[in-house]
C-alpha cells in the first residue's frame, strides 16, 4: 500500500473558494448589518442641490436618485442636475405624492386627478376617477390603490396596475373608510373602516384579496380614528390612529400596540426596516421623542429632540427629522450621524445611503454625512 500526497495545485482552486466565499459572506454582512458600504454608494450616486421650477403649492418625494415634484400643473421628475425626466399633467389643486420602487403617484387631495409615472417617462397613465380622492397607496411594480368617494356609496376602493387598467373594485355601503394600504405584491388590500357598533362608534382594519371579493379578516381597535395604514416589507400592516401605533400580521393577529405616555402621535414615516415615529408631550416644556419600532411594535431605540419637528422621513436604516433651525440625520439605533444647522425648509427626504435632503421652493439641498 502506498501514501501519496496532496498536490498544491489541486489545493490552490480550493483554497481560492474559500477565499472568495468568505469576502463574499463579509460584504452582505457589511450590506445588511451595518453603514459601512453607504459612503461607497454616496460616492457612486453623487449628490448635488436639486434646483428645479414649480408652483404653489407642491410636495416633493425622492425616486431613488430622482426628485419627485407634485404641483397643482402635474407631476414633474427632476434629474440630479435639474433637468426634467419625465412628467404627466393634471389638475392638481392639493397635490399628495407617494413613491415607491421606480414609481411615482401623485393625486389630488379631495379632488378627481390620480396620475401615476415611471423614472423612465415612458410608462404614465391619468388613472380613470370622476370622483373625490382621500387617500392612496403605491407598490414598487407600479400597483396603485385610491380610496375614494362613491357616487353611489360611501366609499370606493380601487387598484390599478401600471398602465391604469382597473383590476379590482370594492364599494363600501354601510362603513365609511379612511385610509388604505396594498401589500407589497399587490395581492391583499387593507382598509380603515369608521362606523357604528352596538350603537357605538368602532373603527376597525378589514383586509381584502385583490383577485376575490370575500373579507380576509375584520380587526375592531375600539373608537380610536384611523389615520394611516401601511404594509412593511415582511406583510406585517401597520395601523396608525390618533393616539396608538398597531401591528398586525396578514391573519387579523395583533402583534402589538404602543401609544405614548402622556402625550400623542405627531408624525411617523414607514421604511423597509420598520416605523419611525415622532411623540409630543402634552405637557408644555417637554422635548419630543424620536421612535423606532420593529415589526411586532417592540420599540428598538429612542432619542430625544431639541425643537419643534416640522418634517420627518426614513430610509433604509436612516432617519432625518427637520426641525426650524436644524436637520439631524440617525441611525438605526438613533445614534446621530449628521447634524446641521437649517433654517427656511418645510420638507426634509430621507435617502437610503444616509443623505438627507432638505426641500424648500424650487431648491433640494443635500446634507451629507
Amino acid at each position: 500500500m502506498s501514501n501519496s500526497a496532496v498536490s498544491p495545485r489541486r489545493l490552490l482552486p480550493l483554497f481560492l473558494g474559500l477565499v472568495v466565499l468568505v469576502i463574499g459572506l463579509f460584504a452582505a454582512f457589511l450590506l445588511l448589518n451595518t453603514n459601512a458600504l453607504d459612503g461607497a454608494k454616496r460616492r457612486a450616486t453623487g449628490s448635488d442641490t436639486i434646483v428645479f421650477d414649480t408652483d404653489e403649492p407642491c410636495t416633493a418625494a425622492l425616486l431613488g436618485q430622482t426628485l419627485a415634484v407634485a404641483d397643482p400643473a402635474g407631476l414633474r421628475l427632476f434629474n440630479a442636475d435639474g433637468t426634467a425626466a419625465a412628467e404627466r399633467s393634471g389638475s392638481l389643486a392639493e397635490p399628495a405624492l407617494l413613491t415607491n420602487g421606480r414609481f411615482a403617484l401623485a393625486y389630488d387631495i379631495g379632488g378627481p386627478c390620480a396620475l401615476l409615472l415611471c423614472d423612465d417617462g415612458k410608462t404614465a397613465a391619468t388613472l380613470p376617477v370622476d370622483t373625490a380622492v382621500y387617500d392612496a397607496a403605491l407598490t414598487a411594480d407600479g400597483d396603485a390603490a385610491l380610496l375614494r368617494a362613491g357616487a353611489d356609496c360611501l366609499a370606493v376602493l380601487e387598484v390599478y396596475d401600471r398602465t391604469g387598467t382597473l383590476r379590482y373594485r370594492r364599494n363600501s355601503n354601510t362603513q365609511y373608510l379612511s385610509a388604505c394600504a396594498l401589500s407589497p405584491d399587490g395581492a391583499l388590500l387593507a382598509a380603515a373602516t369608521a362606523g357604528e357598533a352596538d350603537a357605538a362608534f368602532e373603527s376597525a382594519v378589514e383586509l381584502y384579496r385583490t383577485g376575490k371579493e370575500e373579507v380576509v379578516f375584520r380587526l375592531p381597535l375600539g373608537a380610536e380614528v384611523l389615520c394611516d395604514l401601511a404594509f412593511l416589507s415582511d406583510g406585517t400592516l401597520c395601523a396608525v390612529g390618533e393616539r396608538t401605533l398597531y401591528f398586525l400580521s396578514a391573519d387579523g393577529a395583533l402583534l402589538g400596540s404602543y401609544a405614548p405616555d402622556g402625550g400623542r402621535l405627531l408624525r411617523w414615516s414607514f421604511s423597509e426596516d420598520g416605523v419611525s415615529v415622532l411623540t409630543e408631550p402634552f405637557s408644555a416644556g417637554t422635548a419630543c421623542s424620536l421612535l423606532r419600532f420593529d415589526r411586532t411594535g417592540a420599540v428598538l431605540a429612542e432619542a430625544a429632540l431639541d425643537g419643534a419637528p416640522l418634517s420627518l422621513s426614513s430610509a433604509g436604516s436612516y432617519t432625518a427629522v427637520l426641525t426650524e433651525r436644524r436637520l439631524t440625520v440617525f441611525d438605526k439605533q438613533l445614534r446621530v450621524t449628521l447634524e446641521a444647522e437649517h433654517s427656511g425648509s418645510r420638507l426634509v427626504l430621507m435617502r437610503d445611503d444616509g443623505v438627507a435632503y432638505a426641500v424648500r421652493t424650487g431648491e433640494a439641498q443635500p446634507f451629507n454625512p
